[in-house]
């Protein structure tokens, strides 16, 4: 069967599960029967990371749409919603019979984040940090006629410490020009490499332009991102593939 069910009739709790964390539920009771929402937005958020690892246990044969679509055949067009088992018995026969249990244990239903890096290769992409050193003003921006409007500042930034306020117009940054799209790099590109040095900064603040002066402190972020990995293996390139270009098709 399929149940029209109103929002207004789900109700959710918070339960105790001992060590400082708590259970969350989310769902609503239709016949005497409970059907609880979050476990099933888990699964399929899960899968929207693990479609992978169906690929790699099917050897690029199956993927998260053959999954998806066997739920609609075999639930939605015979007049009901899919369970839990109907879900993960999918997930088995399109993973040639592998065993999800501990991949649910681990990631859905228990708390432990998702191992990228062992993952990834799998489909022929690698995760990679990268540690950058840039001088960063401390200021939130948007647009103006004149400039960059200044709309957020940290009081400990090298703005904030040279004078800005918010409501400030930036001009110039170390003799950038703001109303240039690129000026960003370009004052980070000369001053990058200049700590401790004084960094010249006009603003508008009202009807009057002023001069102000900061002074070089150099930031630590670290970047992450993934990318494809150029020592894929072969078989590691075809899921890539497949899931880039949605192949093989059911």
């Amino acid at each position: 069967r399929v149940f029209d069910a109103d929002p207004a009739d789900w109700d959710g709790g918070l339960t105790d599960v001992g060590g400082g964390w708590f259970s969350l539920s989310v769902g609503f009771d239709v016949g005497g029967q409970r059907y609880d929402l979050l476990p099933i937005l888990a699964v399929a958020g899960a899968l929207a990371r693990g479609k992978t690892l169906i690929r790699d246990a099917s050897d690029n044969a199956r993927g998260l749409d053959h999954v998806m679509r066997e739920l609609y055949a075999s639930t939605y067009k015979q007049g009901r919603g899919f369970t839990h088992d109907d879900v993960w018995n999918a997930i088995a026969r399109a993973s040639r019979g592998r065993a999800w249990g501990d991949f649910e244990r681990r990631y859905i239903d228990g708390r432990e984040p998702f191992p990228w890096a062992q993952w990834l290769p799998r489909g022929g992409w690698r995760f990679v940090e990268d540690s950058i050193s840039e001088p960063r003003l401390g200021v939130l921006m948007r647009g103006h006629p004149d400039g960059v409007l200044v709309t957020g500042l940290d009081p400990d930034g090298m703005a904030a410490r040279a004078g800005v306020e918010l409501g400030d117009v930036l001009l110039r940054i170390g003799g950038s020009s703001t109303l240039d799209p690129d000026f960003g790099r370009q004052w980070r590109d000369v001053w990058g490499n200049r700590p401790g040095a004084e960094l010249p900064l006009v603003v508008m603040r009202g009807d009057e332009r002023k001069s102000l002066t900061a002074r070089v402190e150099i930031d630590q972020r670290v970047e992450r991102r993934i990318e494809p990995d150029p020592n894929a293996s072969a078989k590691a390139r075809r899921i890539r593939t497949g899931i880039l270009q949605g192949l093989p098709r059911p």
